[in-house]
Formats: C-alpha cells, sequence, structure tokens
C-alpha cells in the first residue's frame, strides 16, 4: 500500500458547499508555486481589489486565492507518486511531477530571448541586421495590441471586416486621392434638406467629377460609409456636432448618408433671426440614435459678428462656453469638436467681462493676441467641461479643413473653379494649418492625462482631415452657393463659397472615417504624446466590458498571450538598455538644448557616429580669437540682405567697412565652442515652439537665429508686426519636416509697461509691477523653448505701481516719491517672472526649457555723446585685461545667475529646466561689432560720415556677435 501523502494546506479551507472542489496541486522542489501558494493568503485583501491577469497580483496567486475560498485542498506530491497515492505508470516526467509549470516556462522563454537579444546588439556591428531582427518583432507588437486612429503614424495594412470597418490599425490622415466613379453619388442633397448653399447639384453645378473621387490612406484602405454600421455603434446614444459651419456641414453629410438608408425625424430646430440652423435636432427611431447640431462657432461665448454680419468685430468670452451646447453637454454621448475658421477674423477677447486682447483690430488701440492662443484655450475649456461631469462618452476633435480661395477675394466668381484635387506633392498646408492642427493634438493629449488621472470616463480622438480636405479645391460650391449663378452672364461681383464642402462632396469622407472611430472596439485609446509627437496609448475606463470580457477568457489563454507580451517587452527592455548605456552623440550647436530634450529617449535619431562623449563647458569665459580656419577670411555666415529681420541690423548691405568684426569667434578657456550647425539645430528642436521674449536684444537675437537657420531650410513669416514701433510680435515657421515655430515678444520690462518703451513721445515709464504682459503670458502654455532677454530699458526714469498705486520712482525726485532703483526692481521682475513661469507650467505636462541670457552691455564711448559718429568706432575686440565689466551690469548679471538658481531649486516639475546663458563677459568684449552710424542702407555711400548722426551702439550687426549665443544654446 503506498504511504500516505502528507497534506500541506497554506490557509484554511472553506466549506466544500461554498464552490465547487477542484484538483489542485503544486510539486516538490517548486519554489515558485510555494511561494505564490503563500503570498496569496498573505494580502487576501489587496488580491480581491484587482481584475484578474493584471499587474497588481500575478494570475497564479489569484487563481490560488480562489482556490482556497472554494475549499480546494492543495497536496504536496513526491517524486513518482500520484496524487491519489498510486504509482504513476508512465515513465514521463510529467506525469511524474517533474515538469516545469507553464509560467515559469513563460519567463525562461523570456529571459533566453533578452539574452540572445543582447548578444546581438553586443557582438554586431550597429546597422540593417538590427533593424532586420526588431522592426517585426515591433510592428507585430503594435498591431496586435495598440488601437486604430485616425492620424498616427503606424503603417498597417488590413482587411475590410463585415459592416464597413477596418481591422487593423489605419493612419488615414496620409493618403490620396484616387479616381472612383460614383463613389460619393450617394444621396440626394435635396431630399434630406441640405443648407442650399451647400447643394451643388442642385443650384447647377454642371461639372460633377467631384462626386468621383474617394480618398486612398497610404497603407491600408478606407472602407465605404455603411449606414447600419454607424447606427449600430451609436444605438441609443446623442450625438452632436458642436462648433462653426463646418461642423454642421458635417453633421448634415451624416444626417443624408443614415438616412438614404433609414427613416428619421425632425425632432427640434433653431430658426429664429437672421442666421438660420444655429441648432438642430434629428432622431433615428429605429436605433434610438439622435444627432444634433450646436452653432458654437469659437466654442467659448460669443456675439457680434457671428449673429449679425453687420457688427464690426466679434466679441469673445473666453472663460464662458457656449450657452445652448453647454446646457445641453450633459446628455451628449457622442461629441465631435470642429471650429477654427472664425477664429482667423477680427475679434476683441474678454475674461472676467474684461478685455484681455485683440486680434486684428488696430483701431482699437489694444493688446494683439493673435488667434492661436485663444483658440487653444476654447479647445481646453470645451474638454474640460465635456470632462467635468462624469459621463462616459467619445469625444472627437475635428482637424483644421483649409479654405481653397487661392488668394482671391471673396466676391470674386472665379475663385476655387478648380475641377480635380491635387495631387501629391502640388499642396502644401500652410504654416498656420499646422499650427492649428498640432495644437489640436496638444490638447487633445493634456486631456487624455487629466481624464486618466481622474478615473478614465472619456474617450479622446482625433479625426485628422487637414491634410485630405487641403487636396479638394475642386468639392466646393463656389458660385454655386447660389441658384443658377450664371443663367443671365458672368457678373463682376458675386459672393463665392470656397470653404465648406458641396452636398454629397468630400465631407462624406470626413464620416468615413468617424465611422471607424466609433466602429472599433479595443482596451486601449488612441492618444497623442505633447513630448514626442507621436501616438501613446492610454487606459481607459471606456473599455471595462472588454476588458472584463478579456479577463474571464485570459484563464484558456493567458499564458500564450503573456509569453508574446513578454517577448515583445524583453526586446523593447533590452534595447532600451543599450541605448541608455550607449554614449550619447553629441549636437555641437546645441548643447544648453540638449538638457531640453527627455531622458534615455531622442527626436531624432543619430546620424553620425558618435566622436566623444560630450562634456560641461563654461562658455562665460574666455577670448575673442581671430578665426583663420579659412586663411582669416571665414566671412558672413548668411547673407542678411534677403533676410526677414531690422533694416538697422544690416551691417553689410548698410555699408559698414569690415574691419574684421566678421572674422572672429569666441574661445572658452577650458573647452571648444563650434560653430552652429543650422540642419543639426533644425533637427534638435523639430516640432517645438521657440520663443523670445524681453527688449529689443532677444528680438536682435531672435532675428539672427531665424537667418542663420534660414541657410539650411526656408522660412515662413506667419505673423508680423507693422506697427510703427514695429516688432513687437513675430512669428517665422519651419515648415515640414522641421516643423519649428520661432517667436519673438517685446516685453522690455517683462510685466506690463506703458510709456516711452510705447511711445517715444513720453518722457517716463509706467511700469506696472504686478500684471504681465499678455502676449507672451498667454502663449506660455505652447512654448517649449523660451529665451528671457531684458534689462536695457530698466534704468530709465520710471513710475513703478502695484495693486494701481504708485509704490515707488526711478529718477523722478520732482514726484516726491520713494526711490527705487532699476536693479532692485529688476530683480523683483525676475523673482516675479520665474516664479509666474514655475507656476503656470506646473499645471501641464509639457516639457519646457527656460533660458533666461545675462545682459549684454552697449558700447557708447564715454568720451562722445551718443550721437557722435565715433561712439562705437573700435575696429577689433577687446583683449584680456582692456576692459572690465561695469558695476550695474555686473549686479544685473548676478541677479540673473541668482535668481535661476532660486527658480531652478523651486521647480514643480521635473519636465521644466531652468538655466542661465551668461553672456555678459564675451559681449563686453566687442566694441566693433555693433551698427554704429551705419543703420540705414548705403546712408553714407557717397561721402563721408557726419560728425553727428544717429548711432546703434547696443544692438549687434547681423551676421556678428550675436550668432556666437546660438550655438551655446
Amino acid at each position: 500500500m503506498a504511504s500516505p501523502v502528507p497534506i500541506v494546506s497554506c490557509a484554511p479551507a472553506v466549506s466544500p458547499a461554498v464552490c465547487g472542489r477542484r484538483d489542485h496541486a503544486y510539486r516538490e522542489g517548486n519554489q515558485v508555486a510555494d511561494t505564490l501558494c503563500h503570498e496569496a493568503y498573505k494580502t487576501p485583501l489587496t488580491a480581491r481589489l484587482r481584475t484578474a491577469g493584471s499587474a497588481m497580483v500575478p494570475f497564479p496567486v489569484w487563481e490560488k486565492l480562489e482556490d482556497d475560498r472554494c475549499g480546494v485542498v492543495h497536496q504536496r506530491l513526491w517524486p513518482q507518486q500520484h496524487h491519489h497515492g498510486q504509482k504513476s505508470s508512465t515513465s514521463n516526467p510529467a506525469a511524474a511531477g517533474y515538469f516545469l509549470p507553464r509560467t515559469v516556462l513563460t519567463w525562461l522563454a523570456a529571459a533566453c530571448l533578452s539574452l540572445a537579444l543582447l548578444h546581438l546588439l553586443c557582438c554586431s556591428p550597429r546597422g540593417a541586421y538590427q533593424a532586420a531582427v526588431f522592426s517585426p518583432l515591433l510592428q507585430y507588437f503594435n498591431g496586435t495590441y495598440s488601437s486604430y486612429t485616425s492620424s498616427g503614424n503606424r503603417e498597417a495594412g488590413g482587411e475590410v471586416a463585415a459592416g464597413g470597418v477596418e481591422n487593423s490599425s489605419c493612419d488615414y490622415s496620409q493618403g490620396k486621392w484616387v479616381w472612383a466613379p460614383g463613389h460619393a453619388r450617394r444621396y440626394n442633397g435635396t431630399a434630406c434638406n441640405v443648407k442650399p448653399e451647400q447643394d451643388c447639384l442642385r443650384n447647377g453645378r454642371p461639372e460633377t467629377g467631384y462626386l468621383d473621387w474617394r480618398w486612398q490612406p497610404a497603407s491600408c484602405s478606407l472602407p465605404p460609409f455603411d449606414a447600419a454600421a454607424f447606427l449600430d455603434a451609436a444605438r441609443g446614444k446623442h450625438v452632436a456636432f458642436v462648433g462653426d459651419s463646418m461642423a454642421r456641414n458635417q453633421a448634415e453629410s451624416l444626417l443624408c448618408l443614415l438616412g438614404a438608408s433609414f427613416p428619421y425625424d425632425l425632432v427640434d430646430h433653431d430658426a429664429e433671426g437672421h442666421y438660420k440652423r444655429q441648432f438642430t435636432r434629428w432622431a433615428f427611431p429605429s436605433h434610438g440614435v439622435t444627432l444634433s447640431t450646436y452653432w458654437a462657432p469659437y466654442l467659448v461665448r460669443a456675439r457680434g459678428k457671428p449673429y449679425n454680419y453687420s457688427e464690426p468685430h466679434n466679441l469673445v468670452y473666453l472663460d464662458e462656453l457656449g450657452d445652448r451646447w453647454d446646457a445641453d453637454a450633459g446628455g451628449m454621448d457622442v461629441v465631435v469638436l470642429t471650429a477654427g475658421h472664425w477664429f482667423w477674423n477680427p475679434a476683441v477677447y474678454h475674461r472676467n467681462n474684461e478685455v484681455v486682447g485683440v486680434h486684428a483690430t488696430p483701431e482699437l488701440n489694444k493688446t494683439e493676441i493673435g488667434f492661436t492662443s485663444p483658440y487653444r484655450e476654447a479647445f481646453r475649456r470645451a474638454l474640460e467641461r465635456l470632462a467635468s461631469d462624469g459621463r462616459r462618452r467619445t469625444v472627437v476633435l475635428g482637424t483644421f479643413a483649409p479654405p481653397h480661395f487661392e488668394g482671391k477675394p471673396i466676391f470674386d466668381p472665379t475663385a476655387c473653379t478648380k475641377t480635380e484635387p491635387y495631387k501629391e506633392g502640388e499642396k502644401e498646408l500652410g504654416s498656420i494649418e499646422k499650427e492649428m492642427r498640432t495644437i489640436l493634438f496638444e490638447e487633445a493629449a493634456a486631456a487624455a492625462e487629466r481624464d486618466v488621472a481622474g478615473g478614465g470616463v472619456m474617450r479622446l480622438e482625433v479625426q485628422d482631415v487637414t491634410r485630405l480636405a487641403s487636396m479638394r479645391p475642386d468639392g466646393h460650391p463656389g458660385p454655386y452657393m447660389h441658384r443658377d449663378p450664371f443663367a443671365h452672364g458672368v457678373p463682376e461681383r458675386m459672393q463665392v463659397d470656397c470653404l465648406h464642402s458641396c452636398l454629397p462632396g468630400p465631407v462624406d469622407t470626413f464620416n468615413e472615417i468617424l465611422l471607424q472611430i466609433l466602429s472599433r472596439q479595443r482596451i486601449f485609446h488612441f492618444g497623442y504624446s505633447n513630448k514626442n509627437k507621436s501616438p501613446s496609448l492610454h487606459h481607459t475606463a471606456m473599455a471595462a466590458e472588454a476588458e472584463a470580457e478579456a479577463a474571464e477568457q485570459s484563464r484558456s489563454f493567458f499564458p500564450n498571450k503573456l509569453v508574446t507580451v513578454s517577448c515583445a517587452l524583453s526586446a523593447l527592455f533590452t534595447l532600451s538598455l543599450i541605448y541608455f548605456y550607449s554614449p550619447p552623440l553629441i549636437i555641437s550647436s546645441a548643447n544648453l538644448l540638449t538638457k531640453f530634450q527627455p531622458r534615455g529617449r531622442t527626436t531624432n535619431p543619430p546620424t553620425r557616429p558618435v566622436q566623444a562623449v560630450w562634456k560641461q563647458c563654461d562658455y562665460s569665459d574666455g577670448k575673442w580669437v581671430w578665426d583663420d580656419a579659412n586663411g582669416g577670411d571665414s566671412g558672413p555666415r548668411y547673407d542678411s540682405e534677403n533676410c526677414d529681420m531690422k533694416m538697422t541690423y544690416k551691417c553689410v548691405i548698410n555699408g559698414k567697412p569690415d574691419g574684421g568684426y566678421l572674422h572672429w569667434r569666441w574661445k572658452p578657456s577650458g573647452c571648444n565652442l563650434p560653430a552652429l550647425d543650422p540642419s543639426a539645430f533644425l533637427r534638435l528642436v523639430r516640432g517645438k515652439r521657440l520663443a523670445f521674449v524681453g527688449d529689443s536684444t532677444a528680438r536682435n537675437q531672435a532675428e539672427a537665429l531665424v537667418c542663420h537657420l534660414a541657410t539650411a531650410a526656408r522660412p515662413v513669416t506667419v505673423v508680423r508686426d507693422e506697427e510703427r514701433l514695429g516688432r513687437k510680435f513675430w512669428r517665422w515657421s519651419f515648415p515640414a519636416p522641421h516643423d519649428v515655430n520661432i517667436s519673438t515678444y517685446w516685453s522690455p520690462f517683462l510685466v506690463r509697461s506703458e510709456g516711452h518703451s510705447e511711445d517715444y513721445g513720453m518722457e517716463h515709464e509706467v511700469v506696472i509691477l504686478d500684471a504681465f504682459t499678455e502676449p507672451w503670458t498667454a502663449d506660455l502654455d505652447a512654448m517649449d523653448v523660451m529665451v528671457i532677454s531684458a534689462g536695457h530699458w530698466f534704468p530709465h526714469k520710471a513710475i513703478y505701481y502695484e495693486n494701481g498705486e504708485i509704490v515707488g520712482v526711478h529718477n523722478h525726485p520732482e514726484l516726491n516719491r520713494t526711490e527705487m532703483s532699476g536693479v532692485s526692481v529688476y530683480r523683483k521682475v525676475m523673482q516675479r517672472t520665474l516664479e509666474h513661469v514655475n507656476a503656470a507650467v506646473s499645471n501641464t505636462d509639457k516639457d519646457k526649457l527656460v533660458v533666461v541670457e545675462t545682459i549684454a552691455p552697449a558700447h557708447f564711448d564715454s568720451k562722445y555723446s551718443w550721437n557722435h559718429r565715433d561712439a562705437c568706432s573700435r575696429p577689433k575686440p577687446f583683449g584680456d585685461g582692456e576692459t572690465e565689466i561695469a558695476s550695474t551690469e555686473a549686479e544685473l548679471r548676478k541677479i540673473v545667475v541668482e535668481e535661476v538658481a532660486v527658480a531652478e531649486a523651486r521647480r514643480r516639475r521635473r519636465g521644466l529646466r531652468f538655466e542661465v546663458l551668461d553672456v555678459t563677459r564675451l559681449a563686453a568684449m566687442r566694441p566693433d561689432a555693433h551698427p554704429g552710424v551705419y543703420i540705414f542702407k548705403h546712408a553714407y555711400a557717397g561721402g563721408p560720415v557726419p560728425e553727428t548722426a544717429p548711432n546703434d551702439c547696443l544692438h549687434w550687426c547681423a551676421p556678428g556677435p550675436v550668432d556666437t549665443t546660438e550655438p551655446i544654446q
């Protein structure tokens, strides 16, 4: 008779009557199972709080806990002994209890794979061999466990499933329009009561080829619209389109696509006032689906021109949402937000019922803030509202669909008469359209992250239609917004519509993509990371049902799934190890900006072999040396004549004699400073927004940087300030593949100021110490790199205010007020500026580098008056010991160093960094490189310079020493 089997239970068994008994055993020598058995009872409450198979508690522990709860007794089996105490009848080690559990085998397989990959990476040269191995792994992992997206960078093919739903991930944003006769001839616009101005066939448009094209994504297929599939996906839900007339255009397209197959009822509509279709609601009783449109061209509350074209401009209240849609938001299940075109129009922006800025309304004499920051704020406020009530819903952000007036006025009957789509390469997106698209992705990513932190109740999607819409100039009503517009000949003046889509027309494709968004079922949803501008995965509560189903199925196939995930993660982990312990690439043109890159990853992969390990360098101390790399004749680094910079800085064009000021380079004492590589700089800051904030020295540096980068890529001037004291706000854009914006913000005191800095006719400055200038603070969230350069205006005569009262003056003894030195005010302003940035940025997840530049001294020779022709006529730099930094400049420099150190110590978020760009000494040694009297083009070409002439001994010639600050960055 077999010896009795020792029974070992790691917990008291409950009554077998509670649950059905099951056989479960762990084997002698299996330390993993033994440990799991005991851990299952050490933390029973923790185990009960998780979903089966999650990372909190391993699945075997959960299974063991369930067994114990159901009264299953765990037995320790001696070798070669059956669990009933009978000797095994087979010699198979598995039957005898010697085989390893599937979980152990899983992890052993993952470990072996990791070792193999480590060997491959360490013992093989870099190159195509590794790419050939890892690329399929990553593609398989992405294709299996990532989500669909209407805009991403994954390449995937896929078969079309029944119901018109794509089976695998697809990037619908990239592709081309292909000829497909009859593709868009799916409904009668007149029968479904579309807006008459968009019913092109009814209005007599003779050319109908615009109905015979379909969108072909680059790496997959986009199925035709399936009304039944859409209504099934939206069954019992309220689908709402909120925004401008482009939202209504898409909503009416959807109504017609659905109405061609299923009956619907007009439930409610608002036809009051001059503008109709501000609110409309339809119902599809067969599926319990409600479809609504809400007119909210700014998403936030607006008055004036949106409701009465006779008004001169728009009144926009950024802190209040549109009344109607805000009130109904609690009952919306699917919300499509589409807005943008109205933001281009002149507007007055309000917060707390006070004007905070304007756009394109110079006659109001208010601060110009543009429209991109209000555009960002409006979407952010709308997303916060939709996330605030805890309702599970899907929110879809529609990117900007560009119009096609092509430079012609809105009353030109020959506008948008093209009859075919643009082909690949024929049409490039404008920089503003790109920026608006980027803003939507960034705000969607931020909202998704906030939602995950709050429990995950909202699914965020981006319907990226910017490119496909930009390629359809043929799909607008044009003059056929009118009935038979040319029945009596071609008029000289006629309003045309080159903005909306004909119905039917290209906008139907938007709804084909929307169907794919709503139909997909998955455990994860697509988000957009504002750090690396690429798709990312976020877990959401919207997938609770799918997750529960996956948990039920995991008992049967979990080991296989775990093997796949473990292998993929092992591969990625091994890659990370190699990446972290490989020497970094030196980017000689941007050592300081290298600190801005998130650790452990880079936006741009290395393109050159690694030369050496980067080391810290103190660029503030050194000397100017003659640059004899080309025989002492290195010459200018770029042509200032064709640069978009202030004319007074173009010394070469203005006739300044070249005494050698272009041929010196800065040599730090303990290292080397390579020249700026424009291509490398653009790669480093790809997708970033650089902002120069401060006085004219900040602008001087920004314009020099743009000109230098223009030797590698052509910039576009996006915004230009043409006021009398111009260049207060300028923005340049380096289009794809760089997607870099560089902006300048005129703010000589950093805080709000009025007086001489705004109007040279005034004698003194009025500085409001407790209020910041609106343009740069409004755009702060959008800045990736912020360069602060200010100081030269602080010695001026000034009156200082706080809380609406005078708190002091500078150089105003006649006012009998407390004297405040410019240096002390400079410290206070710098403190408040850095505290404001720290506080504002702590509310976002966006990485930000803040660089504060020390003052660059002027060189007005004290022997002469400021307007003497020799005020700054020295022909070469100072040598060591020839000049000392004045006490005021030295104190201002010290303040920057100290306050930046305090800000860095107090920074509230890891992704925020404060740095000092110390240029005081290197700038102090260059009296030879100012424009001097050469501030006008060829002003003295015909003769000698008069003894008295306007002089600039503060700013720098460009090209010139100002270019030295660029490689330090």
